[in-house]
């Protein structure tokens, strides 16, 4: 998680507002954002029942978007 956020940094370097979530089942990832050592590199972390929650609140249904490929760093 954090060496993937560093890493979208490093790629992303000029981009201002950047923010980096996780977004993953692992409730672990909350604790070792906040950890001293890693402050600031992921901005937020979300698990499944937050992130469904939020599409519930956005009227998004995941199961009516259309299937796309992965966007390129």
């Amino acid at each position: 998680m954090v060496a993937t956020a560093r890493a979208a940094r490093v790629l992303l370097r000029g981009v201002t507002g950047l923010a980096t979530v996780f977004i993953g089942p692992c409730v672990a990832k909350i604790e070792e954002a906040r950890h001293p050592e890693v402050a600031g590199d992921v901005n937020g972390v979300l698990g499944y029942p937050e992130l469904r929650a939020w599409w519930r609140e956005a009227g998004v249904d995941p199961a009516s978007l259309p299937e796309e490929g992965f966007d390129n760093p």
